[in-house]
């Protein structure tokens, strides 16, 4: 029984890692979604990633999306807000899902080439908001609204001057190993002149 237990919570946990699921049961997947820039661009370019949504009720929905910032009260410890959000946007923003199926909405970003220089080692928290409308009964009629959010992390890449300390450390380190050499290999010579010299007047 225990063992039971213990599996249904690590299955809920692990769905709710990869997917959010409102209340009626609209289903969108990934829950989360991360970024990882490891260069930047040398031209324009966009980054997208798929979010698919998944309405399983015998009506369609309408779906609206729009990217926005978090409270900074709950914002992921080490990240800060995108400087400026019109650099990532959803598309469509609007859509129709049929009855019993998928579709999916593009997380687009597109960081400008005149702005990127400025940040390197950046990472931003952001969110992609999902509202559709959800019909109360299969039959239709009075809809409600629910919202859900995917959390949108994006990592910019590394400066290109972030490699100079390892490149010191790595010098320093020859350095070292030279002048450990240097004064091991003096301090033989000398010992070995030493002997010479006791080893000349013992003779005579």
């Amino acid at each position: 029984m225990k063992k039971t237990i213990v599996f249904i919570l690590i299955s809920l946990i692990l769905l709710t890692s990869f997917s959010l699921t409102a209340y009626g049961g609209i289903k969108i997947w990934p829950g989360k979604l991360s970024v990882e820039l490891n260069k930047w661009f040398d031209e324009e370019k966009e980054i997208r990633h798929p979010i698919q949504i998944t309405n399983p009720f015998s009506n369609g929905v309408n779906i609206t999306t729009r990217v926005e910032n978090p409270n900074l009260k709950v914002i992921t410890e080490r990240y800060s807000l995108i400087p400026d959000l019109s650099w990532v946007h959803t598309e469509p923003e609007n859509l129709y899902i049929p009855p019993k199926s998928s579709k999916e909405v593009e997380v687009v970003i597109n960081i400008p080439i005149d702005q990127q220089e400025m940040y390197y080692n950046e990472k931003w928290e952001t969110r992609v908001v999902i509202t559709s409308d959800i019909p109360l009964s299969s039959g239709g009629g009075m809809n409600f609204q629910v919202e859900l959010a995917v959390k949108l992390y994006i990592i910019t890449p590394k400066s290109k001057q972030g490699d100079y300390p390892y490149i010191f450390i790595l010098l320093f380190f020859i350095f070292s190993i030279i002048i450990v050499y240097l004064t091991t290999s003096y301090i033989k010579k000398k010992k070995d002149n030493l002997k010479s010299i006791y080893y000349f007047k013992n003779k005579k």
